[in-house]
């Protein structure tokens, strides 16, 4: 086996960072937080998929239209309507909340959407190696 600069560069930085926090990864405390908890159950994701980024940016464009939960609702799953929710799956899955001016784009690259599924991507992302289009997809 040969050792590769690459892996030699890649086990020092795993080692000098373990005791780091996860950066980029939801540890939102607060209103943020219990948004993310209720977006993972909502949408099915986990929580360390989710963007606390992109999680703040739609909370509070919830809390702009007045149509955002208490904290106490965020965490009760009976209290909140059903309406509310699926605007809240609506805006991860398409990355667009709605705002007093209309909808705006709060994130395109991490929307839900393009996560669904293995195939897709967003335009202008490549989905793999140069050339990788020319192959038949793997059957399962």
């Amino acid at each position: 086996m040969t050792i590769r600069r690459r892996t030699i560069l890649l086990s020092t930085v795993a080692t000098a960072t373990a005791g780091w926090p996860q950066l980029g990864v939801a540890q939102a405390a607060g209103p943020v937080g219990d948004f993310l908890a209720l977006s993972a159950r909502l949408t099915g994701f986990p929580v360390s998929a989710l963007s606390a980024g992109v999680g703040a940016m739609l909370l509070k464009s919830f809390q702009a239209q007045g149509a955002q939960p208490g904290p106490g609702q965020l965490a009760a799953n009976t209290t909140r309507s059903p309406a509310l929710d699926a605007e809240i799956i609506a805006a991860w899955y398409s990355g667009v909340s709605q705002t007093a001016a209309g909808p705006a784009v709060v994130t395109h690259d991490e929307a839900l959407v393009w996560h669904s599924a293995d195939f897709l991507h967003p335009p202008g992302q490549c989905g793999g190696a140069f050339g990788y289009w020319s192959n038949p997809p793997a059957t399962a």
